[in-house]
């Protein structure tokens, strides 16, 4: 998706709603499928398999699919999700470089030291 040029249009107030709001989805999605499938086995698969068949098979698909989503499907949304946070705005990822600067700062100045400590000991031994 690199092709694509995003953009930053706010503080994160439209994606903090967004992500409420698809939250809060979830709870009437399970609602709803457990409505579907009711509607499902009562109208078409009452005739040809007992309830308890039915709701095995509906357990057994239900976790397969966790399953799936699980070992591929959230490593792969977490991925993308690490990709977004750290180009877009990430504090986290200010401190990390001012971190690295001040690092760089001290490895300079420990090799001056080092070097300093060097050109004495040579001037010791040299006399």
């Amino acid at each position: 998706m690199k092709m694509i040029k995003q953009h930053k249009i706010d503080d994160g107030q439209i994606g903090g709603f967004l992500s409420i709001f698809t939250q809060g989805m979830f709870i009437f999605s399970i609602v709803n499928f457990l409505g579907i499938s009711a509607l499902v086995y009562q109208s078409i698969l009452k005739s040809y398999m007992p309830l308890w068949t039915f709701l095995i098979f509906m357990a057994i698909g239900y976790l397969g699919w966790m399953i799936l989503y699980y070992s591929m499907i959230m490593p792969s949304m977490i991925q993308f999700g690490n990709r977004q946070g750290y180009a877009h705005g990430n504090p986290i990822r200010d401190d990390i470089l001012s971190l690295k600067n001040e690092l760089q700062e001290i490895r300079n100045e420990l090799q001056e030291i080092k070097t300093g400590v060097k050109d004495r000991n040579r001037q010791k031994h040299v006399k």
